[in-house]
């Protein structure tokens, strides 16, 4: 099983020396962006515990204790949980005895590869009044933690400072955390200070054709390159062939950057076509390229001989007959029907228990791609495995999420979806792959993948349920049949359904699952997919509660 955890940041502000011999540990715990609240913190003094936090809803803690007159390593650190990996911040050397800095940097949030220097400003202020003090930049790489110096600045009377540093230097596109820190003199304690920035670059996409004539029953093949400005591959990449401006196929770029991308001539219309490649970026610091258009030439398609035109006609019609029979399914209605004609199976009266199968929550998991009749024909012969994580309420896509594939050997691929909620395997092994996907505050979907396939799992969707809804679920198989009717489920709130409930009978085991899921679907916190256990658990309570007593 793929455990998902979230990256958690934990950032300390300035350490501040309070009246009484106090001192005050303040920061913020997040994933990056979202706070993380009511997390646990320990707050460490030269390696021993002397304290713990708690942070607020908004991610941020702040922790007042004794502290005598000397030199520290202080840490804090958060120990993680099921869905969010450990973090921890420290601070060596600090001196109670000296002043503390309070340090601040500005910058663009974007930096061009090739562009205009990055300018940036730090500002550093003590308890008294602006510091002058040296200060050293570094950019650090969000994905890697790859950490390089770029440069320095020193602050002025006023305590402000700005330096220019050419995009080039802070390392390869993608997301970044510009640092500025300060070691620390005999007046000041060390501080630091940081801003998120991302470090963008254009790109360039190449295509060309194996042949400018093609035959109507031939492919039309074409191989290019994608790079970046340095001329550098970017790998992993989705490549569209457009044809007359619309997609007609795509293809994945290998660890150079090059792909190759096919599609059939008979799936254009014959005659001169400009065909070219479309590169449309999922990352904020890659941006979108198109290549040259490519005039090729289709000629007509040849006749057939008409003994051979029947026999291929024949065949066709039997194997998409036969297809769309496997695929419709038509017999399953038949045998529903027999099912339900059946003494064991009588259909339910009309002043039975009514049905709630409208208020139902939507199917979620994975739900496979639909090639055209020609391609479901071809044999199996794609290894990729692509698509889109999605709301399968709302139909939003979901970004972040962790999409994991394994093999039957135990070897996992895994990759997250981007900001349209798009994924991509591009090479998969033969064989049955478990798949699993797994986002906070969605239900976690696990299904089986058969490789290689005939285009179904290129572009497929996988649909997350979220937690809220799984516990409205729950509650709804408990609520509906306490109902006087059954239109009135999605019209009375659980509250009203209770009181109802409560005025025919006791309902303490209801009122127990009521709260409950008041708390967890209406409350501003994320309902984590760990509690749907104690749902199920407490509406058994509830049902059992509402169920006659046996004679």
């Amino acid at each position: 099983m793929v455990k998902v955890r979230s990256r958690a940041q934990l950032q300390l502000d300035p350490v501040r020396r309070l009246s009484g011999g106090l001192v005050r540990v303040a920061g913020r715990v997040s994933d990056g962006q979202v706070g993380i609240g009511d997390a646990t913190l320990s707050i460490s003094i030269d390696g021993r515990p002397v304290a713990d936090a708690t942070t607020d809803e908004l991610g941020s803690f702040a922790r007042d204790f004794p502290l005598p007159d000397g030199s520290y390593d202080l840490e804090v650190r958060f120990d993680g949980d099921a869905y969010i990996a450990s973090a921890g911040a420290k601070l060596a050397d600090f001196d109670v005895r000296k002043e503390t800095i309070e340090l601040a940097v500005r910058a663009p949030a974007e930096a061009i590869v090739g562009g205009d220097d990055l300018r940036i400003a730090v500002r550093a202020q003590s308890t008294t009044g602006p510091a002058t003090v040296d200060v050293a930049l570094f950019a650090v790489a969000l994905d890697t933690g790859e950490r390089a110096r770029i440069g320095g600045v020193t602050t002025g009377a006023d305590g402000l400072g700005e330096t220019s540093i050419p995009p080039d230097q802070l390392g390869l596109p993608g997301r970044k955390r510009l640092e500025a820190q300060f070691r620390g003199n005999d007046a000041y304690n060390a501080a630091a200070a940081s801003r998120a920035l991302v470090v963008a670059t254009a790109t360039d996409l190449t295509f060309s054709v194996v042949t400018a004539a093609v035959a109507f029953e031939d492919d039309v093949r074409g191989t290019g390159v994608l790079a970046d400005v340095n001329g550098t591959g970017i790998p992993g990449a989705a490549v569209e062939l457009l044809a007359g401006g619309k997609p007609v196929a795509d293809a994945l770029t290998d660890e150079r950057g090059r792909f190759e991308i096919q599609v059939e001539a008979s799936d254009l219309e014959p005659g001169a076509v400009n065909v070219q490649a479309r590169f449309r970026s999922p990352d904020s610091w890659l941006r979108d390229s198109r290549s040259a258009p490519v005039a090729v030439e289709i000629a007509e398609p040849q006749p057939v001989p008409l003994r051979y035109t029947l026999a291929a006609f024949a065949l066709t019609l039997v194997a998409v007959l036969a297809f769309a029979a496997l695929r419709t399914r038509p017999w399953v209605p038949w045998l529903e029907a027999l099912r339900r004609r059946s003494p064991t199976n009588e259909p339910r009266r009309a002043d039975s228990e009514p049905s709630a199968t409208a208020a139902e929550m939507p199917a979620s998991g994975l739900v496979q791609s639909r090639p055209g009749i020609m391609a479901a024909l071809r044999p199996a012969r794609d290894f990729a495995f692509s698509g889109t994580v999605a709301d399968a309420v709302r139909r939003r896509p979901i970004a972040g999420a962790l999409v994991a594939v394994r093999d039957a050997n135990g070897t996992a691929l895994e990759t997250t979806s981007d900001a349209r909620g798009q994924f991509a395997f591009a090479d998969l092994s033969a064989g049955v792959h478990v798949a699993e996907v797994r986002h906070r505050g969605f239900v976690s979907e696990r299904f089986e993948l058969t490789i290689p396939h005939r285009g179904d799992l290129r572009g497929a969707r996988i649909d997350l349920l979220p937690v809220r809804e799984r516990i409205f679920d729950i509650y709804r198989r408990v609520a509906v049949p306490l109902l006087p009717e059954a239109r009135l489920w999605g019209v009375w709130t659980p509250r009203q359904i209770f009181r109802h409930v409560r005025a025919q009978r006791p309902a303490s085991a209801l009122a127990d699952l009521t709260d409950f899921v008041e708390d967890s679907y209406f409350s501003a916190r994320l309902a984590e997919e760990s509690i749907l256990p104690e749902t199920e658990r407490r509406a058994d309570a509830a049902q059992r509660e509402a169920a006659p007593p046996a004679r």
